[in-house]
């Protein structure tokens, strides 16, 4: 696993290993298939088509558009994630004379796990991690369809992608995904945090935030990784999070 006291350089490079990790054990579990060449992982399922963070010279580029958009023709979109700066540099002009359009920019955080202040449970909430007691929500990044994804993910790979969730007097009021990379770069990343809005602003987040570490410490991580939207920037930052850094994405 990554070490605690990585720099902001390192941290981002994991934090994308661990985004490319997440996306692909997606794309499996809907039924598609992934790619994986030097450079590159590539990905097309019902989720959709994604180019994971090319690394690669202009013309190995231009060979595998081509057959990126073919593939993605089959899916309900096709997106693009890139770290900044962009290799080849020529990424953005290939990608919009494709149709893609820029999207929005990844927010990176990381925290250093044993540094995370402990948070207490709001009063009448439980944390679990249950993904056999889950019916599908109409919670952020829930429904019919995440749900069964997300399911097979984590019953194909107990040991690295847990979902949790919290609970009031039985009824489901936010959840959270956590998928753990190893290696040199292995930290545990935090996705689709959502809470319903009647129940917000009340600790749940952060309780599911905590929850989430605590199971990436379980794992033998010392940092974990998400990405955070402005909204949740200030979140994180009172969990002891930083900004590490950003990456561009387009979609088509």
């Amino acid at each position: 696993m990554l070490a605690a006291g990585a720099d902001a350089d390192t941290l981002v490079r994991a934090a994308a290993a661990n985004q490319k990790a997440w996306l692909a054990r997606v794309a499996e579990a809907a039924g598609g298939v992934v790619h994986r060449e030097p450079g590159v992982t590539w990905m097309a399922s019902p989720a959709g088509a994604v180019l994971a963070f090319p690394r690669m010279s202009r013309d190995r580029l231009d060979a595998l558009l081509p057959r990126f958009l073919e593939t993605a023709e089959a899916t309900p979109e096709a997106s693009c994630w890139s770290l900044l700066p962009t290799r080849p540099r020529e990424l953005d002009e290939r990608l919009r004379a494709a149709g893609f359009r820029e999207g929005w920019q990844a927010q990176w955080m990381a925290v250093t796990i044993d540094a995370a202040p402990a948070v207490r449970e709001p009063a009448g909430v439980r944390i679990a991690v249950d993904p056999q007691e889950w019916s599908p929500t109409d919670l952020p990044w829930d429904g019919a369809g995440i749900a069964a994804v997300r399911k097979r993910v984590a019953a194909s790979r107990p040991r690295r992608v847990w979902h949790i969730a919290s609970w009031e007097q039985d009824a489901p009021v936010g959840h959270a995904t956590v998928s753990v990379t190893t290696g040199r770069l292995g930290v545990a990343g935090i996705y689709d945090m959502g809470v319903v809005a009647r129940a917000r602003r009340r600790g749940i987040g952060a309780a599911l935030t905590a929850g989430a570490l605590e199971i990436g410490r379980q794992a033998g991580c010392s940092v974990a990784t998400l990405n955070a939207t402005p909204e949740g920037e200030l979140l994180y930052r009172q969990l002891a999070f930083r900004p590490v850094g950003v990456a561009q994405t387009w979609w088509r």
